[in-house]
Parts: C-alpha cells; sequence; structure tokens
C-alpha cells in the first residue's frame, strides 16, 4: 500500500535503473515509464483485470552530493609511509643524510576512491614536495607537504661505540629488538643508502634491560642504518634486512 520511493544513487550516476515489477494478482498488467534522465522519476501503472482499477507506484531517483573528502590514506617517501603519518596532519618533516642529491620519491592513496592527487616534486635538496588533493567535488582541496633537510654528523660505525646498546637479530626480516643495558635518554633514526629517513622515534627514556621492539615489515630488503642518539653521543649500526 506505499506508492512513493526515494532511491539516491551514486555521484556520477548518468544511466536510469531499469524497473521492473510483480502483480499481486496474475491477470493484472502493468506499465513502465521510465525517467527521461537524473535525476528523475519512473512511474509504475498498474491496472487490474477489470481494466478500470489503476495505481500508480513512483520511484523518484536522486543523486548524492560529490564527496568533499581531500583526504590521504598513506603518505610515502621511497615507498616507506612518512614518520607519523595521520590523514589530519598537513606538514611532514623528513631528514636525509648529507649529500643525498636525489629528491625522494612521493607516492600517495585517497581515503576516498574518486579523490585525486597531483605530487609537486621539489626541483632540489633541500626542498619541499607538495602533494594537493582533490576531492570528487572538484572544489575542496588539501595540500600535504613533506620537507626535506639534510642531517648532519653520521658517523661510521667505527667511530662510535657503545656496548651498552644491542640490536637484534642481524640480519632480521620483520621485527628487530634495541636492547639499552643502562639508564638513557635518546632518539632512534633509521635510514636506507639513499639517506633517506624511515624511521624516527624521539625522546625515549630507557632502563637497564630495556628493550624496544620496531616493526620492519614494511621495508625493502638491503642494507639500513641504525642510529642512535644519546645525550652526548651518536651511535650508527649497519642493520641487514632479509
Amino acid at each position: 500500500e506505499v506508492y512513493t520511493y526515494n532511491i539516491e544513487l551514486p555521484y556520477g550516476t548518468s544511466t536510469v535503473p531499469t524497473t521492473t515489477a510483480s502483480t499481486n494478482y496474475a491477470s493484472a498488467n502493468y506499465v513502465v515509464n521510465e525517467a527521461t534522465s537524473l535525476p528523475g522519476t519512473t512511474n509504475v501503472i498498474v491496472t487490474a483485470e477489470d481494466g478500470i482499477t489503476e495505481k500508480t507506484y513512483s520511484v523518484s531517483f536522486a543523486i548524492e552530493k560529490p564527496s568533499n573528502d581531500a583526504t590521504l590514506s598513506d603518505l610515502k617517501t621511497n615507498d616507506i609511509t612518512v614518520p607519523e603519518f595521520a590523514p589530519e596532519v598537513y606538514t611532514y618533516n623528513v631528514e636525509l643524510l648529507s649529500g643525498t642529491s636525489t629528491v625522494p620519491k612521493t607516492t600517495a592513496s585517497t581515503n576516498y576512491t574518486n579523490a585525486s592527487y597531483v605530487v609537486n616534486e621539489a626541483t632540489s635538496l633541500p626542498g619541499t614536495t607538495n602533494v594537493v588533493v582533490t576531492a570528487e567535488d572538484d572544489l575542496t582541496e588539501k595540500t600535504y607537504s613533506i620537507n626535506f633537510t639534510f642531517k648532519t654528523g653520521i658517523y661510521s660505525e667505527n667511530h662510535a661505540k657503545n656496548s651498552d646498546i644491542s640490536i637484534y637479530p642481524n640480519p632480521a626480516t620483520s621485527i628487530i629488538n634495541l636492547k639499552i643495558n643502562t639508564d638513557l635518554f635518546f632518539s632512534i633514526m633509521i635510514f636506507d643508502t639513499k639517506g633517506t629517513c624511515l624511521y624516527h622515534k624521539t625522546d625515549i627514556n630507557a632502563y637497564k634491560g630495556f628493550v624496544k621492539k620496531i616493526n620492519i615489515k614494511n621495508f625493502n630488503k638491503g642494507i639500513y642504518y641504525f642510529k642512535i642518539i644519546t645525550t652526548d653521543n651518536t651511535i650508527v649500526k649497519k642493520l641487514v634486512i632479509e
């Protein structure tokens, strides 16, 4: 006994949906008058067996408003998610080894499928790469910026030893453990051989026997440099990921 229906179609739909029906009484018949465009209304006129009684069912088709979601679900440099990425954070600082000459490749993924983005890479280093995201509505834009700077003070492992710090297993595949055998306040950075910082954790308070697990499942196989910065020392250890 309900004769009017409202259906909302996805934004961008241009084809009128096909409407079919079934009558309660076998000898009744119906005619479908389809909407000629969208938005629009399709009418189904049902005529009873007596040829006189008619009822009309109407299906009104509307189009959803385009999404204004212009956020990212991921932001990567050289295929590694930038440290501490969050969709509502629009500025990031990535430190590269001093002397790096190649601008890291930046890629992204949008939260909403029909949003789009353009990467405007830094033209030199140090420099800034901007990712401009445009929502489905073609009006809403958000810009994510990655500021590439140089980090100085990277030394060879032979120049900075500390028996109170160990990393295992090495080589590693998915998880590495950083063990501290003394009270220590420090920061961690992991670099690839191109000088890109792929992991950065600051202001860690450790105690004797402290172990920190670091997930490296998303790292590519190869050689990396694990940097530990303390209040009075900097230690760099070579890390192999298999």
